[in-house]
């Protein structure tokens, strides 16, 4: 404790508690220093407010459930003696378990969200990881030979004259309560990846590892766009039935 009094005569204690220790301050009785002891009691009830709010949320956020949700491309050994696939990763740096029942990758500039096959319940348990992985050549194949591109091109939403060379990429891990953790974007190489695979990849092959795909406009605009479009087939449908 300071002793105010024996430095600025004339003064009174006064206590602040800062987050359940006691801080004690003085300040003057008779006016003489006011203005300058005021003002540390002013900054010290300011920290502890901020400290106070900050520890409420920490609290809080402990009880929330956390995955750091991960994108990483990479070489594993397999049945097909080894091969690149990429990797959605999910460690629980929460307090709490995490059950996760689906993954997927999500494409932002499109906003398109590929799902896939296999998906299953996993409980996650404070400082574990989750790991699932995808073939980086089936993958590619799919992005290659899917109608998605197409699709988005038809309904006005993108304007590119190809499929590009590479694209970006998201893991989204969802769990039981329909929380979404995100990894930051990784660029997916689609040409290189087409070119190095020595596999011969069928329809089998993509469709028992791709469950389906959606789009997301995420604006008004696009959503327009859509149903402009699917008004414009419809009367055209009607013009050719008369």
């Amino acid at each position: 404790m300071i002793d105010w009094a024996s430095i600025l005569p004339g003064t009174s204690p006064v206590m602040v508690s800062l987050n359940s220790t006691a801080l004690s301050i003085s300040i003057p009785s008779n006016g003489s220093g006011f203005s300058f002891v005021t003002l540390i009691t002013a900054v010290v009830s300011f920290l502890a407010f901020i400290l106070g709010v900050y520890n409420s949320y920490v609290r809080h956020k402990d009880k929330l459930p956390s995955i750091k949700a991960g994108c990483i491309e990479g070489f594993m050994d397999s049945g097909r003696d080894g091969e690149f696939v990429i990797f959605v990763e999910g460690y629980n740096n929460g307090q709490l378990p995490v059950t996760i029942v689906r993954y997927m990758f999500y494409l932002p500039k499109y906003h398109l969200g590929i799902h896939f096959n296999g998906m299953y319940k996993t409980k996650v348990l404070p400082g574990s990881n989750y790991r699932r992985w995808v073939p980086s050549d089936i993958f590619a194949e799919y992005l290659n030979r899917s109608d998605w591109f197409l699709f988005l091109k038809k309904q006005g939403i993108i304007n590119d004259s190809k499929l590009p060379k590479t694209i970006k990429l998201e893991a989204w891990l969802v769990d039981e309560g329909e929380r979404t953790y995100k990894s930051k974007p990784i660029e997916f190489d689609i040409e290189n990846t087409l070119k190095n695979t020595n596999v011969s990849i069928n329809e089998g092959m993509i469709n028992s590892l791709i469950s389906m795909t959606y789009y997301d406009p995420g604006e008004t605009k696009r959503k327009i766009q859509i149903y402009k479009q699917e008004f414009i087939e419809l009367i055209n449908k009607i013009k050719g039935e008369h």
